[in-house]
């Protein structure tokens, strides 16, 4: 190793700033008090605090308007147009059934991700401020378990249905 320049030819001080720099951007991203500017408790002032709060917020935002956008569109479009254009309910059955599937799937990704963002936003949070994401993790939690239930036991019974009905 080369002790004038302080670099070792094997390249392990360079390893070793990048894995350092790895560990001080996720510390700031778990725990910004950790963060050698922070000045209180919670840095907010940061562009790199900023823009990480921002595509979370953004994540948060795409999946649920994909899910709830999605539900929307499934109830107010797509289902009354089935069953009043297509020649026959059993058509219109496959189409909706086929549909609310992938529906439920954007709703169970959607879901997660929005539940992922917000307990990273939690994390990050002042402690007053936490009650209002603990609450809309809740509401997010429930919109899940109601939507998987469907998914794994409701819209498998409707399939046996058609199934025996022909």
């Amino acid at each position: 190793a080369n002790s004038d320049a302080g670099i070792a030819l094997d390249g392990a001080p360079v390893y070793r700033r990048a894995a350092a720099g790895r560990r001080r951007l996720w510390a700031v991203v778990f725990n910004p008090s950790s963060h050698p500017r922070a000045n209180s408790s919670i840095d907010r002032t940061g562009p790199r605090l900023m823009m990480i709060e921002t595509v979370l917020r953004a994540l948060r935002l795409l999946a649920m308007v994909a899910w709830v956008g999605g539900l929307a569109f499934f109830a107010f479009v797509l289902a009354p147009i089935a069953f009043h254009r297509l020649s026959s309910p059993h058509e219109a059955g496959l189409v909706v059934g086929g549909t609310l599937s992938v529906l439920h799937w954007i709703g169970l990704i959607g879901g997660g991700t929005f539940c992922i963002a917000t307990a990273i936003l939690w994390l990050r949070a002042e402690v007053p401020a936490r009650a209002g994401f603990a609450v809309e993790m809740a509401l997010t939690l429930v919109m899940l378990a109601i939507t998987a239930y469907s998914q794994f036991s409701i819209l498998p019974a409707m399939e046996q249905d058609r199934m025996s009905a022909g």
